[in-house]
């Protein structure tokens, strides 16, 4: 069901490929780790051992029903790496303990024991550590292709091939069908596959930038529809008490020390971890791998500088962490956000609570200068990688926990109204989830017709309580959408609504605005060797830059980019595209 809420997509992107390299910094340690045989304890002379955590589990017999219930039931050890603490629990439940563990229990026999529960920042740090300390779960989540390659060439995961080929159901396979059959593909080593990919439909998930329309009509400002009059309206955000509280504490673009998304980017036609063609049919990176794109970066660098001297965002960006700057979100600090199609579902949302005049819309992501839209997207969209530690006695419980999933939560042939009553709300509390990522625009049509007609006779159940949702948000207050006493749906109404984020993904496919990632390959040898350095850099200069140094750093960095690894790497992009080209 919950296609696109997506949690972790609202990550920022501050260098490149950033979901191939969030750990690549520690790598040169994971690496050494791995190869002496650190995957249990650190090594003193004696073989590694593996916490124990898992229950006794080899007097259990093999249970071929991809939904059956283990007897004896299992302990199995887990780590939940999407542990939002904005998750209002009801009952006393916990993270530990809640609708979806219980349900583990109850219907397959599966007891969940984490060894820790963490969200952003600190769980890909969190991560990092226990990669690099050996120590290994039974059951987790690798943010990024680097840590999954490493692992692989280690021999430290469990070959997941057979075990999903018998036990995932027929819906489970589904996910992984038609154009999206790359995902497994793409992760797939010597034809074997050692991960269960967590992605969506980049349709749903994909850029775009969210404005207070509330705070527009305070100030009697139009939507924008230009980069240049967006950025007039941060500014206006900044200095015009947009607000009205009489106060000068808001300012107009939310950013920290990670950096700010593609959306803000792309305005500049800067492509933030993707490879574009250039004029000679090449593959070059898309930020800084040619003229025109190192062009582009330095333009967006340039009104970043300006927005800092001018208190457009936050003169301490720097040293705030996302924590903060969701925090920002929510109280009412900021009003333009470059993000992501699912915002309405996390920090907006939160903030339309906090305040019941506070009112958000999507907007396409505007150029400058009369230029045509681009807007970056990467059909390989994923957000994580499901593994088994090798050995472990049941790989094939990972695939139920997820058929388990897709019961409650996706299938429409087996999601009840219970199901989703129960299980709904809380869908961040599953430690492992897939999304459906088929359906993304049939919903927004089928929704978009009944919410014009009033006839809701065709929609799956799914799509009932998406309606239902709209309704009891669209029929409260006033026709403006503000003051609204009843904040139920708002969201969805957001996001599958008029004029919502669905309409604005319709606009780009109709308009076909996108600049496709052509590079899904896996990470190559010199990118896991070279890209730290080339971030670490690129990472130093842009805040230097934002801050007040001078543009001449970012010319040197860009001359250097070769020398530092980017030609090698991009001579192994290509390599790849232009075998994959003749396959094709």
């Amino acid at each position: 069901m919950k296609n696109h809420k997506n949690d972790r997509s609202n990550k920022k992107i501050k260098n490149t490929l950033k979901q191939a390299i969030s750990c690549a910094s520690c790598m040169g340690i994971v690496l050494a780790l791995l190869i002496s045989g650190g995957c249990g304890t650190v090594q003193s002379g004696k073989e590694a051992v593996q916490p124990e955590l898992s229950g006794s589990s080899s007097a259990v017999a093999e249970n071929m029903d991809p939904l059956g219930r283990y007897e004896p039931e299992i302990t199995v050890s887990m780590v939940h790496q999407n542990g939002d603490q904005t998750v209002k629990f009801k009952n006393g439940d916990t993270f530990e303990n809640n609708v979806f563990t219980r349900a583990y229990k109850e219907m397959l026999g599966i007891n969940v024991k984490y060894l820790w529960v963490a969200s952003g920042d600190d769980e890909a740090q969190k991560t990092n550590l226990m990669i690099a300390s050996g120590s290994l779960p039974d059951i987790f989540m690798l943010d990024s292709l680097s840590q999954y390659e490493q692992l692989v060439k280690a021999d430290k995961i469990q070959d997941l091939t057979d075990t999903f080929e018998k036990y995932a159901t027929a819906y489970t396979k589904s996910i992984y069908s038609g154009e999206f059959a790359r995902e497994l593909e793409a992760v797939k080593r010597g034809g074997k596959l050692y991960t269960i990919p967590w992605f969506n439909d980049y349709n749903a998930i994909i850029s775009m930038i969210w404005i207070r329309s509330d705070w527009l009509n305070n100030l009697n400002l139009q939507i924008p529809k230009t980069g240049e009059e967006l950025f007039k309206v941060a500014e206006a955000f900044t200095f015009n008490d947009p607000d009205k509280n009489g106060k000068n504490d808001t300012y107009g673009i939310p950013m920290d020390n990670s950096g700010i998304e593609s959306a803000f980017w792309n305005v500049f036609h800067s492509y933030p971890g993707i490879w574009t063609k250039d004029s000679a049919g090449k593959l070059s990176y898309g930020m800084y791998g040619s003229k025109e794109q190192a062009d582009a970066t330095k333009a967006a660098l340039l009104k970043l500088q300006e927005f800092y001297k001018k208190g457009v965002i936050r003169k301490d960006f720097t040293t705030i962490e996302d924590a903060q700057l969701s925090e920002d979100i929510i109280s009412g600090k900021c009003g333009v956000l470059f993000g992501t199609a699912s915002r309405p579902y996390f920090q907006l949302q939160d903030n339309t609570k906090t305040d019941a005049k506070a009112d958000w819309i999507p907007l396409a992501i505007p150029s400058l200068n009369g230029t045509k839209q681009t807007i970056s997207a990467s059909p390989l969209n994923q957000y994580g990688f499901y593994v088994v530690r090798k050995g472990y006695e049941h790989p094939e419980a990972l695939v139920k926990l997820l058929n388990l999933y897709n019961k409650l939560e996706n299938d429409p042939s087996t999601v009840t109204q219970e199901y989703l009553d129960v299980y709904g709300s809380f869908f961040k509390a599953a430690p492992v989830r897939l999304y459906e990522p088929h359906t993304f625009f049939n919903d927004y049509n089928s929704l978009k017709s009944a919410i014009e007609s009033g006839d809701t006779a065709k929609l799956t159940i799914i799509q009932k309580q998406y309606y239902e949702n709209i309704k009891a948000f669209s029929d409260a207050g006033d026709k403006t959408f503000t003051n609204r006493g009843n904040k139920t749906g708002w969201a969805d109404f957001k996001y599958y609504g008029p004029g919502g984020a669905a309409a604005v993904a319709e606009t780009y496919n109709k308009n076909g605005l996108y600049v496709y990632d052509e590079y899904f390959g896996p990470p190559t040898k010199s990118f896991i060797s070279k890209q730290p350095l080339i971030d670490k850099k690129w990472n130093q200069i842009m805040m230097d830059i934002i801050t007040g140094a001078d543009t001449a750093e970012f010319d040197s960095f860009v001359e250097s980019y070769g020398a530092m690894g980017g030609d090698a790497i991009a001579g192994e992009v290509n390599e790849w595209f232009e075998l994959n080209q003749k396959s094709n």
